[in-house]
């Protein structure tokens, strides 16, 4: 029945058989069994084609990579510049079914990338990008990581990571860019100096260590360390104390060095010093020919040692008359038959000149020469006029003697007296003579021919000219200023008994090799007076080689033109056989100081080490009127209403100041008749005011003080004075203070002791102590008086 009706009714348009299992009849059954599928094939292709019924099975889709990142954003702390941070991560993931390939992956500037993608990953593979930041500004700095692929079949796909970071200035700064520790006796350490490094940047400073390099890196030391393995914030700083301890003579040099992160870099600070052997020698009046006043190698005699029961009058050396001049000192100088010594030598107003041991082996000289000899004398107080008695009894040599100790010279000037007719006895008539001799320090022998006798003579209208010129006179003109010993020349200057008339100051050059006169000059060839004379103080020179002189009052014209320099400082060298001017200051009420006799030049120039600030060369000198100039060398200012040319003028009302004053270590010290003994702290050059006052005071005549350390930083050098008080026949007295602050009590004075242990002789006045490896030298009417370390 059902094959038959299945025959009968044909199946409906576009419709698919009911079954493709569906009975057949018997005649059919082979032919649909051999068809079947290819039937039920295209039956389905006509019914998915027409959209008939039945659905289709779905084609898979196409295999394709895609790209994830694991962040979108990277931040960086803050990194000094020009340094690398450490390294953030950034995964990229393929999730996709086919590889990833990667044809790009940058950084934008200040920041880095590595990466070990090796150009592409695989389906559900991923690898690894460290991401650096390498600041080149400070503050905010933000950039991109870009990774170009094929993500999503699209060829270009850019993946991307925002970038950020603070760039922190890593900025250093160094208190000093070197240290210098000046002279320092071999085998002792000097006085620590301190370095600070600050962090001025915005980043922290990191110091991994702190060392010291260089040429003589044995000759320093570090010590105070606050900085080796240090972090030091922005705007903190540590610090590292240096010392000096030369072990040979000579310049040494090293470096302090730091050695400073992230960065790695060094920053280093120069060390420099001078080591020197004991006291070679004091060759010229206050010790240098700047006159400081300052023995800066002395190692013995310190603020501890210089006591009452440590330090005392050793011996004395006996001479033959008073003694203005400063003793000098040489080291290890070998005498004819007497072996080697250390040599005092002492110049005295009887025209005698003395090399004694300086050790007190013995008080019999290794050698004396007098000048002295019959028919010739030294020149008495009556021969200059009557009532004269600045100088008594007698005059032969006043001022300072001066050493070569490259030829083993010592230059002096004598004065004698002597008769015009030897065998003259009553009613003779006398020469007057100033020579320059130039004495072998071994024997005292003459040299180069000398003896020569000083004379001169300049084109002038001077009061006492004759037919228009004017003559040295050697009787009326006195030796009085230390001599200067200056590139193969010696320098003399010279003043007025008291202003007995008639006088001049007058500055004569000698060659040191063969005494011949080089030049002259007067400081007043068109009037009167000008003395050279300073109580005594040397001619100054600086490290140029310019020479300076300090007059006293007289006649002055240089303002309007003239020739006549006096109560002037001036500054001065020989050109072409000729003393030249070269520039000068004078005070504006000169006239005034002439008319009342006050002296500008009662002290000599004092020529100060380089300053610091605004006016590096200065000169500093007082006068007779209680003020103190600070003058520019480079500019002296001539003369100027108020003193305008002067850096700066000092004017406290205190009395005369004879012999000037000393520098030491940045300090002016100075003490004027009937006032303390002072000391001004120098700051840029400048003497800030209220100076420090010590407890000792003098009247007339001031004391002219001199300081001895172990370098120029020593915190235990001393100040030493020589004073004689109340008349002329009393004894001196030694005073010692603290250098570093005189307003501390006096360490020792040589009036303490019981039973007069330490009494010196009968004073002088304007006394400069010599002070030499762990003794203090100075004369007296008779003696020359030696102090130290007491046995």
């Amino acid at each position: 029945m059902m094959h038959r009706k299945f025959e009968r009714e044909p199946a409906p348009r576009m419709r698919p058989p009911r079954g493709l299992f569906a009975r057949k009849a018997p005649g059919q059954q082979r032919l649909r069994a051999k068809g079947q599928f290819v039937i039920s094939f295209l039956a389905v292709v006509s019914a998915f084609a027409c959209g008939g019924g039945g659905t289709a099975p779905a084609t898979p889709p196409q295999a394709q990579p895609a790209a994830q990142l694991s962040v979108n954003s990277l931040t960086f702390s803050s990194q000094a510049l020009g340094t690398t941070s450490g390294p953030q991560s950034v995964s990229l993931s393929n999730t996709g079914n086919a590889p990833l390939t990667i044809t790009a992956i940058g950084t934008s500037a200040n920041f880095g990338q590595s990466n070990n993608c090796a150009g592409s990953v695989a389906a559900s593979s991923s690898c690894k990008l460290s991401v650096t930041f390498s600041p080149t500004a400070a503050g905010t700095l933000t950039g991109t990581l870009t990774i170009t692929d094929n993500s999503n079949g699209a060829t270009g796909s850019t993946q991307t990571v925002s970038l950020s970071g603070n760039g922190a200035a890593l900025i250093v700064n160094l208190s000093a860019s070197s240290l210098n520790f000046a002279s320092q006796t071999t085998g002792t350490t000097s006085t620590a100096q301190t370095e600070t490094i600050t962090n001025t940047g915005t980043g922290n400073l990191a110091i991994s260590t702190v060392s010291i390099g260089g040429t003589n890196p044995g000759d320093f030391a570090s010590s105070a360390d606050t900085c080796t393995g240090a972090s030091v914030a922005p705007n903190g700083s540590c610090a590292v104390s240096v010392t000096f301890t030369p072990a040979t003579t000579g310049n040494r040099s090293a470096s302090l060095n730091f050695a400073t992160s992230p960065s790695g870099s060094i920053q280093a600070v120069s060390l420099t010093g001078l080591g020197i052997g004991p006291l070679a020698g004091v060759y010229t009046q206050r010790y240098d020919n700047g006159r400081t006043g300052q023995n800066t190698q002395e190692v013995y005699l310190t603020t501890s040692s210089v006591t009452e029961n440590r330090f005392g009058k050793l011996f004395s050396l006996p001479v033959d008359g008073y003694v203005y001049a400063q003793p000098l000192y040489m080291q290890n100088i070998t005498i004819p038959n007497q072996g080697a010594h250390n040599v005092v030598f002492v110049a005295t107003e009887h025209d005698s000149v003395y090399a004694f041991d300086a050790d007190g082996e013995s008080t019999t000289p290794l050698w004396h020469v007098s000048f002295l000899a019959a028919g010739v004398t030294t020149v008495l107080n009556q021969d200059i006029g009557p009532g004269y008695t600045d100088l008594v009894p007698e005059m032969g040599i006043t001022s300072t003697p001066a050493i070569d100790p490259a030829s083993g010279t010592l230059y002096v000037v004598a004065a004698t007296k002597e008769l015009q007719v030897a065998s003259c006895t009553t009613n003779c008539a006398y020469n007057y003579f100033h020579r320059l001799h130039a004495l072998d320090i071994t024997t005292g022998a003459e040299k180069f021919g000398g003896p020569v006798a000083i004379t001169a003579s300049v084109p002038g209208s001077g009061y006492d000219n004759v037919g228009g010129i004017v003559t040295f006179n050697a009787l009326q003109q006195l030796q009085r200023p230390g001599l200067l010993l200056l590139n193969g020349t010696v320098y003399i200057g010279f003043g007025s008994h008291g202003d007995y008339d008639p006088y001049h100051g007058w500055l004569m050059a000698y060659n040191a090799a063969t005494l011949a006169q080089v030049a002259v000059f007067n400081i007043t060839p068109n009037g009167k007076g000008g003395s050279i004379w300073g109580a005594g103080g040397g001619i100054s020179a600086d490290a140029s080689g310019f020479i300076y002189v300090v007059t006293a009052n007289g006649a002055f014209d240089a303002n309007t033109g003239g020739g006549d320099y006096s109560d002037s400082v001036l500054k001065m060298q020989i050109q072409s056989g000729q003393f030249q001017v070269v520039d000068y200051f004078t005070p504006y009420n000169q006239a005034t100081l002439e008319a009342d006799d006050l002296d500008l030049g009662s002290s000599p120039a004092l020529i100060l080490p380089d300053q610091p600030g605004p006016t590096p060369h200065l000169l500093a000198m007082g006068g007779k009127d209680g003020r103190i100039w600070f003058i520019n060398r480079d500019n002296l200012g001539h003369i100027q209403l108020n003193d305008a040319g002067a850096v700066q003028v000092i004017a406290d009302g205190s009395d005369s100041l004879f012999g000037g004053g000393t520098y030491w270590n940045g300090n002016f010290y100075v003490q004027e008749n009937g006032d303390y003994l002072k000391q001004y702290a120098l700051t840029d050059g400048a003497a800030p005011t209220p100076p420090t006052l010590s407890q000792f005071s003098a009247a007339f005549p001031n004391v002219q003080p001199v300081v001895s350390s172990n370098g120029t930083n020593d915190l235990s050098a001393v100040l030493w004075v020589v004073y004689r008080a109340g008349g002329a026949n009393v004894p001196a007295v030694l005073y010692a203070f603290n250098a570093t602050l005189v307003s501390m009590d006096e360490l020792y004075d040589s009036t303490q002791a019981p039973s007069q242990r330490d009494q010196a002789g009968l004073g002088v006045k304007f006394v400069v102590p010599t002070v030499a490896n762990g003794k203090v030298y100075f004369g007296t009417q008779g003696e020359v008086d030696v102090y130290g370390i007491l046995p």
